[in-house]
């Protein structure tokens, strides 16, 4: 019986096959895991270009995150503003100040003895500004300080000058506003009055009506430290 494959046609399919055999395409391969363990094999890292502007740009981004997360780790408290205002306070020195008409009034019904300590040095009218036609003319002087409530063009008021000097210091913390977005600044709102705790109760009476003002300040933090700038 002759073969059931002959033999050049086995030799034939074996040359066709070694000759196909190049050609193909290569046998598939699972690339996560290993042949013989099943574990995963490590990945190549992918290299993410990096030039000149991104460097820049992420120290950039560093810096200002750190400058904010420095300035909020500082932040400014209302004793520490409190003690630099009452330090600004202790360190100014008031000798001129401008009173209502009703103040100048009750002052003048003092006697001297208690006015000695003022040691009183001049009063006159005054007005506001200084521009004013009648302060010109000399009808009038201006006035001096902080001004009161009440006084204006229409409503003189009366310049005090004394002999001696007072400081103002806070009376209360209003609150602290963080008005710039990299966080290096703060607005302090306060209210302030003149000290004038030594002079006799009867004086104190009448040169404390209305003498309690409003204040703004503005602080900055410069090199982790919080200081003083400027009234607002």
């Amino acid at each position: 019986m002759p073969p059931l494959f002959p033999t050049h046609k086995l030799l034939f399919c074996r040359a066709h096959s070694f000759l196909r055999e190049p050609f193909l395409p290569p046998r598939r391969r699972i690339p996560s895991y290993d042949n013989f363990t099943l574990s995963p094999l490590p990945q190549p890292i992918k290299e993410i270009p990096v030039n000149g502007t991104t460097i820049r740009l992420g120290a950039i981004l560093f810096l200002t995150l750190a400058a904010c997360s420095s300035a909020r780790s500082q932040d400014l408290t209302s004793d520490a503003a409190r003690d630099m205002l009452n330090k600004l306070g202790s360190d100014t020195a008031a000798s001129d100040f401008t009173l209502t008409q009703d103040q100048a009034r009750d002052l003048k019904a003092l006697s001297p003895a208690l006015l000695a300590p003022l040691a009183i040095q001049t009063t006159a009218p005054c007005l506001p500004n200084p521009g004013d036609k009648r302060v010109q003319n000399h009808q009038f002087v201006t006035c001096q300080g902080i001004f009161p409530n009440g006084v204006s063009t229409q409503n003189p008021g009366v310049y005090l000058k004394v002999g001696r000097t007072f400081h103002w210091h806070i009376v209360e913390m209003a609150g602290i506003v963080d008005p710039t977005e990299d966080h290096s600044q703060r607005i302090v709102a306060y209210t302030w009055e003149y000290d004038f705790s030594d002079l006799p109760a009867e004086v104190q009476t009448v040169l404390k009506q209305g003498s309690r003002h409003e204040g703004r300040s503005l602080f900055q933090l410069d090199g982790g430290t919080w200081k003083w700038l400027r009234y607002q």
